[in-house]
């Protein structure tokens, strides 16, 4: 089985860790930053993962191109091949198993928006979603929204976007930007913050669960809603590499450390324990 992919090589470009010779199942891990940590932590609990780097500059965001990862991990022999995305990366693992269903075995969104989205940049941006090689309708913040951000961060210290997101949802929104979750063919399991202040992920997920229940989804979804934490619900030592910087931006995580490590802990092992039970063989 090869290691590691190179995207001059292979397409794209990723790193693969190895959590025990014999699983038949591997978690793709979409994260705009820290992957590689979020992959060792699964791999840890004895999950093989890989860490893809599917946002580089430059590049658009391609599902086709995720789509193709997940091919080549059923064809180097994984029975089963899941998306763990965070933020950005949940609402692209759940945009690619509803566009590529039959490649997805089962989605984990912590943090997701129910829409495809650009998310708010210091500078003007032309980042593109893309499905069979057409750009996806976005929803996208204006520019400005950004420097009333930073202008607001400098007093309270706090990274807050959600009210912006808010905003464009009001304004911006089209039926068409919404995430078809009702085509995705496995479990999925939505994690969300009450005090996350980047994106509206506890509405977003219910948005989502509901759409689920309206077209009588039966391969099984679960929504877990944590109040004291911020939007880091990540691995605990995959949070712990960056600890200080979400307590200078966050501050539910400065006010209340504790509380908010013990709900990522619980977080992270109830993923687990969500996987599991869908993948038997995982824990075998």
């Amino acid at each position: 089985m090869k290691f590691n992919y190179k995207f001059d090589e292979d397409g794209f470009s990723a790193r693969y860790y190895q959590g025990k010779a014999s699983n038949t199942s591997i978690l793709i891990i979409l994260s705009t930053m820290r992957n590689d940590a979020i992959a060792k932590a699964f791999t840890e609990a004895k999950m093989d993962t890989l860490a893809l780097d599917f946002i580089e500059p430059g590049r658009e965001i391609s599902l086709d191109d995720i789509s193709f990862v997940a091919e080549t991990m059923h064809a180097q022999g994984y029975e089963h091949v899941g998306l763990w995305g965070w933020g950005l990366g949940g609402s692209v693992a759940l945009g690619v198993a509803s566009h590529y269903p039959e490649d997805i075995d089962l989605v984990i969104g912590v943090n997701p928006f129910h829409i495809l989205y650009q998310p708010l940049s210091i500078k003007p941006t032309t980042m593109t979603i893309l499905y069979k090689g057409l750009p996806l309708p976005l929803l996208k913040p204006e520019t400005k929204m950004w420097k009333q951000v930073a202008k607001e961060m400098k007093c309270s210290h706090e990274f807050h976007t959600v009210d912006r997101y808010e905003q464009c949802l009001t304004y911006g929104l089209r039926e068409e930007m919404i995430i078809p979750v009702e085509k995705c063919q496995c479990p999925i399991l939505l994690l969300s913050s009450q005090n996350d202040v980047v994106l509206p992920s506890e509405y977003a997920c219910r948005q989502i669960v509901r759409r689920l229940q309206d077209h009588d989804y039966r391969y099984g979804a679960r929504h877990l809603h944590y109040q004291m934490v911020s939007h880091a619900i990540l691995p605990p030592k995959a949070f712990n590499r960056d600890r200080l910087l979400y307590r200078r931006i966050s501050q539910i995580e400065r006010n209340y450390p504790k509380h908010c490590q013990k709900a990522r802990q619980d977080a992270f092992q109830k993923t687990l324990t969500f996987i599991q039970d869908k993948w038997p063989e995982a824990n075998e």
